[in-house]
């Protein structure tokens, strides 16, 4: 368990008075005091932290750990072995700025970014750590900088963003693909299209972030939840009919997927255009990159350059879409952070 999370911990269990004077939080006498304590109460006080910080909707308070008894091993290692309930149609996605949350917008130098990962990663090694230096370069976030919001913040936002949100869920895919249980290549072909991959890249919340002065979060963590479930009111945020439209087509493909497996279907994004992750070319990761414009999203792939470059040829639009998937370099960047999963501890 990281510093931060063990501290947080033990402030719930202080507050619940399950902490002797002459004791540690993470005595004998503490956990059984828990036990002995009901939901409500640990809830209380659980959920009264984050909700006092600042800003109130940070970066996590608690993590999910295994024990070696309910949790028998990390879930890494699990999927890696392929132990996992196998078929099952995936529709699975991240927004483009999910880690805003997690730093603060002055942060000076690329070390004080890698800082704030390491509050959550205590066992990061001085060779990932460079590793990870020379992977995320300050000078690739530079134009992101403003007078008020660093390079550097930006650079440790998307740390964050790949490390807790969009690695997990490409390495996850990769390794639910891996494992289906179709063997001809027939059955795969036609297998692969029940996972599919959707990067959010548009938001309601953009008054919303301004009214708090955090503008620099743009498109944040559970910026697509008002689309997906075709929120027609969001107190304070964009509520324009273009916005209303995006949601009413976004949640129709979240309905054809959830109906029968296929995002593909009457009134969604793209009609008939929602590929599925692995189409069989081996090349790489289809992607569906919703921005809300001109139909809502298109596709792109995730992979090496030799073939991101024939994306790049197309329309503006397709084109841009296309370069800001590579400038993220998720095939290097992901493959790392999925090499580190004990370091990490997932």
């Amino acid at each position: 368990m990281s510093p931060i999370m063990a501290s947080n911990t033990a402030n719930v269990a202080k507050s619940l008075n399950c902490v002797p004077e002459d004791s540690s939080s993470d005595s004998e006498e503490t956990l059984l005091c828990l036990k002995n304590t009901s939901m409500e109460a640990i809830n209380k006080f659980a959920i009264s932290y984050p909700e006092d910080a600042k800003p109130r909707i940070g970066g996590p308070y608690f993590n999910p750990s295994y024990d070696g008894d309910y949790i028998s091993e990390r879930p890494s290692v699990s999927l890696s072995r392929g132990d996992f309930v196998k078929d099952l149609p995936l529709l699975l996605s991240w927004t483009t700025n999910d880690g805003a949350w997690f730093a603060p917008p002055h942060l000076p130098t690329p070390s004080s970014a890698l800082a704030t990962l390491q509050l959550h990663i205590p066992n990061l090694t001085p060779a990932s750590h460079s590793r990870l230096e020379e992977l995320y370069p300050l000078p690739s976030f530079s134009h992101l900088a403003t007078p008020n919001v660093t390079a550097s913040y930006h650079l440790a936002a998307q740390l964050h963003r790949d490390f807790w949100f969009t690695c997990p869920v490409l390495g996850f895919a990769q390794k639910y693909h891996r494992y289906r249980s179709p063997s001809s290549t027939e059955e795969r072909s036609s297998s692969n299209q029940k996972t599919y991959l959707y990067a959010f890249n548009t938001t309601r919340y953009a008054p919303v972030f301004g009214t708090m002065s955090v503008p620099h979060w743009r498109v944040g963590h559970l910026s697509d939840i008002p689309y997906v479930f075709n929120t027609r009111h969001v107190p304070g945020g964009d509520n324009s009919p273009e916005q209303l439209e995006l949601a009413r087509r976004m949640s129709s493909s979240v309905i054809n997927f959830a109906y029968g497996g296929d995002p593909n279907g009457k009134g969604g994004l793209e009609e008939g255009e929602w590929r599925g992750a692995f189409d069989g070319e081996g090349k790489g990761m289809g992607v569906m990159v919703v921005d809300g414009k001109e139909g809502g999203g298109g596709m792109v792939r995730i992979g090496n350059e030799e073939w991101m470059g024939e994306e790049e040829k197309g329309d503006g639009l397709q084109r841009d879409r296309g370069r800001g998937i590579r400038w993220e370099r998720l095939v290097e960047r992901c493959a790392f952070i999925d090499g580190i999963a004990e370091e990490v501890g997932v």
